[in-house]
């Protein structure tokens, strides 16, 4: 699929999404997500990256690791997801350590070495070039950073 059509696939059911995966994983995708952001290693005041960030779910769990003196940026080709992200995120307290944007994981406008960990969940299966993924995923990733990729397979 184009990135058009995988933008648009997924603005079409951003509202779904994480019923869907409920269903496709008999609910244990939030375990995963969370286990994935655990093994991001990521302490108070660090910053993440979570890539393809969906609904958010692993940019919320990263935000618990790296408190308010953190950051962390969720990326996401489609609107509706990085919507709907925000709104779940709205009466978090971590609202203001998420910054939700609308990008290209393939195309990142970040500086080589910024982020302590990169994560991406159920997202590299929807890039068509893997190789630049996770090219600019270890561009933006600190030295001795962790790179996290959480895949059903």
């Amino acid at each position: 699929m184009s990135e058009a059509q995988i933008e648009e696939m997924f603005s079409s059911i951003a509202t779904k999404y994480d019923l869907l995966n409920d269903i496709l994983s008999l609910g244990l995708h939030r375990r995963w997500k969370n286990l994935a952001a655990q093994e991001a290693g990521l302490s108070r005041g660090d910053r993440a990256l979570d890539l393809c960030t969906g609904t958010g779910d692993v940019a919320l769990a990263l935000a618990s690791r790296v408190g308010p003196e953190g950051q962390v940026v969720a990326v996401d080709l489609s609107s509706p997801m990085i919507e709907y992200a925000r709104k779940k995120s709205s009466d978090q307290e971590f609202k203001s350590i998420i910054n939700f944007r609308i990008g290209n994981a393939c195309d990142l406008e970040f500086c080589d070495d910024f982020f302590d960990a990169v994560t991406i969940a159920f997202g590299a299966r929807n890039v068509r070039n893997l190789e630049r993924l996770f090219g600019e995923a270890f561009r933006v990733l600190k030295p001795r950073g962790r790179m996290v990729c959480l895949e059903f397979s």
